[in-house]
């Protein structure tokens, strides 16, 4: 996580694992299928993790 990101300051640490956006599951995503979901919300998401 980068510092003073939108992540960063959204509370995402290091080491947590994105389990899920909004309703969708992204286990078996790539790393840029999962991008490609989170640049298409138009706004506030919610991001299930686990740390």
């Amino acid at each position: 996580v980068i510092p003073d990101s939108i992540a960063h300051r959204s509370g995402l640490h290091e080491g947590d694992l994105l389990v899920r956006i909004g309703n969708i599951t992204l286990k078996g995503l790539t790393h840029e299928e999962v991008q490609e979901i989170i640049l298409r919300c138009m706004s506030t998401i919610d991001l299930f993790i686990i740390r």
